[in-house]
């Protein structure tokens, strides 16, 4: 079985031909409090002369109902 390869160029102007208008999802209700929490994770590293990495993270939400 094969399929059509599309670029991804081509997928974004055939979904911009679409014209579906959507309501975006920050549009639902005014945040009063917007939270961002941020951390990093330590993560070791095997057979490689650095030891550890850290790998940076970080979430933003509108908090809990």
């Amino acid at each position: 079985m094969t399929y059509q390869v599309h670029s991804h160029k081509m997928i974004r102007q055939r979904l911009l031909a679409c014209h579906v208008k959507t309501k975006p999802a920050y549009a639902e209700a005014p945040a009063m409090v917007l939270f961002v929490e941020g951390d990093g994770v330590v993560t070791h590293m095997q057979r490689h002369e650095q030891k550890y990495k850290e790998q940076k993270v970080a979430v933003v939400h509108k908090g809990r109902k």
